[in-house]
């Protein structure tokens, strides 16, 4: 009963995640005034995965938030660069990401949110909270060499194509 007066109290979906995402979509991938104010505002020091909600933002931008990972988890990316793909959190290496597959040596790693450019150019040196037992060190060396290996799109200036799934 307490679910049906729930749902009479809000009849439709709110935030509108189909409007909200296509707003996010827009905000990666095309270029305007709009973005250019919205980036300026929210995302001067960081990128669309590390941005938090804050005190003094508008309503519709905390309505933006709430559905960002809902955003994340259904697009896709077809890496050029490496500079908007996340090295953990999004699926380009394998079908899903590495943090779903390889769930301890996420865990253990101290740089979670890194981009695959920042790794492969070496800005970045992931390094693990202890020693990795020899199960996860052979993991982890066969990640890095298939990372090594796909260095065709360290070459590219071509920026990561993001798509819907």
């Amino acid at each position: 009963m307490g679910q049906v007066l729930r749902q009479l109290r809000r009849p439709f979906d709110w935030p509108p995640r189909g409007l909200l995402s296509k707003w996010w979509w827009k905000l990666e991938q095309e270029e305007g005034l709009w973005q250019d104010l919205v980036k300026a505002k929210y995302l001067s020091r960081a990128s669309i995965h590390t941005v938090t909600h804050k005190l003094h933002d508008s309503p519709i931008w905390y309505d933006l938030l709430k559905i960002k990972e809902f955003y994340l988890r259904g697009r896709d990316i077809r890496i050029e660069n490496g500079k908007n793909t996340r090295f953990w959190e999004d699926c380009w290496l394998f079908d899903r990401p590495l943090c779903i597959l390889t769930l301890e040596l996420y865990t253990l790693c101290e740089q979670k949110d890194v981009t695959v450019e920042k790794v492969k150019k070496g800005e970045i040196q992931l390094s693990f909270r202890r020693w990795l037992p020899m199960e996860l060190r052979d993991i982890w060396t066969k990640i890095w060499s298939l990372t090594l290996w796909l260095n065709h799109f360290n070459c590219l200036k071509n920026t990561d194509k993001i798509m819907w799934k």
